[in-house]
């Protein structure tokens, strides 16, 4: 679960990394580099994040679907610098109700977000 936000002078892009059984793994933190056609390049970093996934590199995302001038979804690659390795990962915008559930502190109803969302996307595959 992230979220893509401004902060002063920047464009920040951050969040909790979940497994698919619900389980808190970690986090990131992201700022925005350089925007490149249509492709916008992010540096993140889990160094302090107790995961063991990713730890720090460069995301590159893409927005997929736009609406109104409005992304809707997105397709992204990390290149992970200690693990030397790339992944590719999608997601979508969040509705107002999920953007309330991710960010409010009911564990429980975050938990069946994830669970859902998760089933969304390999209900794709």
């Amino acid at each position: 679960m992230s979220t893509i936000f401004t902060a002063p002078l920047d464009l920040r892009y951050e969040g909790d990394n979940y497994d698919k059984h619900e389980n808190l793994c970690g986090f990131f933190r992201a700022t925005l580099t350089s925007v490149d056609n249509g492709a916008s390049q992010f540096h993140y970093s889990n160094r302090k994040s107790q995961t063991e996934f990713l730890t720090e590199g460069e995301v590159i995302m893409k927005a997929r679907s736009l609406q109104n001038g409005t992304w809707q979804s997105f397709v992204a690659t990390v290149h992970d610098f200690d693990k030397k390795a790339a992944t590719t990962y999608r997601g979508r915008r969040a509705t107002t109700t999920e953007s309330a559930i991710m960010h409010g502190t009911d564990v429980r109803t975050l938990q069946k977000l994830v669970r859902r969302v998760v089933a969304e996307f390999e209900g794709e595959n």
